[in-house]
């Protein structure tokens, strides 16, 4: 039976908090190892603007990927038959994989039976579209199979936003980031706070509705007008902003 997402759980929000405090990169890479982890993966790779290059190591920014694979990856060529840029770039929604997802696509089917060899035979893959452009999470294990459900990849995905919005803050400036999130919020309406509350929590716009009594279409109505308040690309970005100004 799959969980039903009432909130985010507890681990949610303390990671966000412990990213948050991070000021390196590879502090950031430690945290996603817990997370990794807790989710009972066996490794992760954030990768940046991914489907822009071919060269993994333009891409593959924090990653707890075997050397032996990355060499295969650039000795073998595999960004020209990799099925995975394209999907993030098309998608929006995270996607599972494993070893028979692309059986009917001997290029990428090659890819997968490669990384098969090192331990990567299943994975979940969380598309990130931020403002600073389309970004992923891949998420691995040596399963068969992958687990997964609504629940998880909610929460998966306001985790991946926060790391690729702190990773990409601390790599741009190098410090932790300014709390000027306060400020950005004030440009909201108090209903539109009030919206984003809940979304906080993880309810979708029908949910929020029914709570605050308002047609849907009202709640996709603010919910449209805090993103481009906000200037942010994503739900989950503007829940990231809100979460960290209440620390």
């Amino acid at each position: 039976m799959r969980r039903l997402l009432e909130t985010y759980s507890n681990f949610v929000f303390e990671t966000q908090i412990k990213i948050w405090e991070k000021t390196d990169a590879q502090d950031v890479s430690k945290v996603l190892r817990d997370i990794a982890d807790h989710y009972e993966f066996d490794g992760f790779c954030l990768a940046i603007d991914r489907q822009a290059s071919g060269h993994i190591d333009q891409f593959a920014k924090l990653h707890d990927w075997p050397e032996a694979w990355i060499e295969e990856y650039r000795h073998l060529e595999l960004h020209k038959k990799d099925p995975h840029p394209h999907l993030v770039n098309s998608r929006r929604t995270p996607y599972v994989w494993n070893e028979n997802s692309f059986a009917s696509q001997s290029d990428a089917s090659f890819v997968l039976d490669v990384a098969a060899q090192y331990g990567l035979k299943a994975g979940l893959i969380l598309p990130l579209r931020l403002s600073s452009g389309t970004h992923a999470l891949s998420l691995h294990t040596s399963k068969p199979t992958v687990n997964h459900d609504l629940a998880l990849a909610m929460e998966l995905n306001l985790l991946a936003v926060t790391v690729a919005d702190q990773y990409l803050e601390i790599a741009t400036t190098g410090t932790n980031p300014v709390m000027e999130d306060g400020e950005l919020l004030e440009a909201l309406s108090e209903t539109q706070k009030e919206v984003l509350r809940w979304m906080a929590v993880g309810k979708t716009n029908w949910e929020i509705a029914t709570i605050l009594s308002m047609r849907k279409r009202t709640v996709d109505y603010h919910a449209s007008s805090i993103l481009k308040k906000l200037g942010v690309a994503s739900r989950m970005q503007a829940v990231n902003i809100f979460s960290k100004s209440q620390l």
